[in-house]
């Protein structure tokens, strides 16, 4: 199972950070909260969006869905695309496409009937050869964090966007690598987010082995998350997460 980062930032433009997004490889690619660009990122990172079989949302705002339309699109009018595509999230996926087939017509409604819809709360199934489930967390209504274990038993964990709450700490529960998100640093903590600080502790009561720290705004550069993250009590890996930077979890 390698995991590769297409988007380590947010919405707000960065020269190194783009919007939200990665990629799962497992049994063709599992595309997960593709941001605005994040095809473009997939094809430089030599990942061919073909390969793409399921694209998994922990949210419907724009940084976290930017990227469906052109999917959509792609598919539409290569004829080497997937013939199904599941696509997965929290209550609202279906209403949320609808939007677009209105929208955007035929470009998109053509495609319709080649979508496999599946919105989700608290879930747990079998894509792509891997173990997923997923738990509400508390960012905008609704919200999922999510859970993937490898038939070897190497576990993901991905918080979405989130402030600290109970669920996120059973998503991460002794995971191999949590994928968190920290969007500002300790003192500037905001409602619905999770800095270094809380991210750390997260971790920490979690028994995570690696953590990641992606999802930061441009104010992240002037403060030291992985600080914060010591300061929090936990004594894992832990680094930046980056655009571009690939992870093998047989390796972790």
């Amino acid at each position: 199972m390698n995991v590769t980062i297409l988007g380590s930032g947010t919405a707000i433009p960065h020269p190194r950070r783009a919007s939200p997004g990665f990629v799962i490889e497992h049994e063709g690619l599992v595309l997960v909260d593709p941001s605005s660009g994040s095809l473009h990122r997939l094809a430089r990172s030599g990942l061919d969006f073909r390969h793409i079989r399921s694209v998994i949302f922990s949210h419907y705002h724009p940084d976290h869905t930017g990227d469906l339309l052109p999917l959509l699109f792609a598919c539409y009018i290569d004829q080497d695309a997937p013939q199904r595509l599941l696509l997965l999230g929290p209550p609202g996926l279906r209403r949320f496409v609808q939007g677009l087939v209105s929208l955007y017509g035929e470009w998109v409604g053509r495609l319709h009937s080649r979508l496999d819809i599946e919105e989700a709360e608290d879930w747990s199934g079998l894509v792509q050869g891997l173990s997923l489930s997923s738990l509400p967390v508390v960012h905008s209504e609704p919200a999922l964090g999510y859970r993937w274990e490898s038939p070897s038993g190497r576990t993901l964990a991905y918080s979405g966007d989130t402030e600290p709450c109970h669920n996120l700490v059973r998503l991460c529960s002794q995971a191999d690598v949590a994928l968190l998100e920290a969007s500002y640093p300790r003192h500037l903590e905001a409602p619905g987010h999770l800095t270094g600080y809380s991210a750390g502790r997260a971790a920490a009561q979690a028994g995570v082995k690696r953590l990641l720290l992606c999802h930061r705004y441009p104010v992240c550069d002037q403060y030291d998350l992985l600080q914060e993250v010591r300061e929090a009590g936990f004594e894992g890996e832990c680094e930046l997460a980056a655009d571009g930077q690939r992870l093998n979890l047989l390796a972790t």
